[in-house]
Formats: C-alpha cells, sequence, structure tokens
C-alpha cells in the first residue's frame, strides 16, 4: 500500500483502531505507511477493485521497466506521484538554471518541469509575501523560494489535457529507455531499416 497517494473514507472506528495498532504495533518504517501496510495486511488481494487506476498514481521516477505503461497511458495522466527521495523542490540546477537528473529519469523530464512551472507562477508568487527575513527562519526550510531556474521553467503552465509526452532521443537509446511504443516502435524501425537501404541503393 503506497500512502502517497490514495483514497480513504473517515470513520471513527477505523480511527480509533489505527490508534491502538499504532500503540500496540507500531510502524515498521515509523511512518504512517508502515502502520497503514501492518493494518490492512490484505489490501492487495483483498478487493482489487479498490486499486487506483496507473493514471491517478503514476510514479515520476519510472525506471526503463515501468516505461510501457508510462508510454501507453502518461498523455492520461491526473496524479503525477514524485515518490521517494526524489521530489521537485528538491532537484538541484546547474549554473544555466537546468535541472540536473539522473539518465533514467529524463523521459519523466517534462512532468518535473511542469512542476516547476505551476510552482514558479502560481506559489511562489504567494510564498514570496508571506516568508520574509523575519519568519522565524521559515525561508530556510523551503530551499525551493531561493532556487533560480532557466526560463523554461519560468514559462506559463500548459493548459491541462494536453500532452506533453516526451520524444524520444539518441539519449533515451543510450541509456536503454527508448520510446519502443511510439517512435522507436518495431514498424517505424523497419520503415527507417527500409528507407536508408533504399537510399544506399538508389546511390
Amino acid at each position: 500500500l503506497n500512502s502517497g497517494v490514495f483514497v480513504f473514507r473517515p470513520n471513527l472506528n477505523t480511527f480509533k483502531q489505527l490508534v491502538e495498532h499504532a500503540m500496540t504495533q507500531g510502524s515498521f518504517d515509523g511512518g504512517d505507511q508502515g502502520l497503514l501496510n501492518t493494518f490492512y495486511t490484505d489490501w492487495a488481494t483483498k478487493d482489487i477493485s479498490r486499486h487506483i487506476p496507473f493514471i491517478y498514481n503514476m510514479v515520476a521516477t519510472a525506471t526503463y521497466s515501468y516505461l510501457p505503461a508510462y508510454r501507453y497511458y502518461g498523455h492520461n495522466v491526473k496524479i503525477v506521484h514524485f515518490i521517494g527521495a526524489s521530489k521537485p523542490w528538491l532537484v538541484n540546477f546547474d549554473e544555466a538554471g537546468n535541472a540536473k537528473i539522473a539518465d533514467t529519469e529524463k523521459h519523466t523530464h517534462s512532468y518535473l518541469k511542469l512542476w516547476w512551472q505551476l510552482f514558479n507562477n502560481l506559489v511562489r508568487p504567494s510564498l514570496n509575501m508571506k516568508v520574509t527575513p523575519a519568519s522565524d527562519n521559515i525561508g530556510a526550510s523551503l530551499p525551493c523560494l531561493e532556487t533560480v531556474t532557466s526560463c523554461d521553467y519560468m514559462e506559463t503552465p500548459p493548459q491541462p489535457g494536453l500532452n506533453i509526452a516526451p520524444t524520444d532521443t539518441r539519449q533515451s537509446w543510450e541509456c536503454g529507455s527508448p520510446d519502443y511504443m511510439g517512435t522507436a516502435s518495431f514498424d517505424n524501425i523497419l520503415k527507417k531499416i527500409d528507407k536508408t537501404i533504399k537510399e544506399k541503393e538508389s546511390e
């Protein structure tokens, strides 16, 4: 059970049971996820209809093994989940204001950029008015307020529903994550081979 994104219906009895479980059993990871997984031990098999669809909990830092679903459903995603320690507000930027991300995460750069566009345009202005040097050092706990990004991360975010799926690049091939359901599909590769052969034959 991934407690980062889940839907629940408040219930007083469940709350009391959870509190009792927390006091007697604790949490194997010291947080909510460990507690919920030991409380709802049968969540994975009891009622699969209660599982949230992929598009409502798409892990942003997906690696190669996750790409088929990402490529197929990516344009319909409703919630992008930056799971674990890879949070967009903690990303480091280089001197040119571009995000420094690992090769295995480059295919989701468009979602990282979208997060920063939303933050820079809709959130940062409001925070800047509320956070001042005299605000009990609140600004220090929000390093994203001090982050300087390139203009790409400052642009107005695209309208909802606009497909921001990434394009296939040489770099995606070199790091083992080509868009093999799109531009790098088997049919497209065959077409490219045929075209290259014909061009060589006509020379």
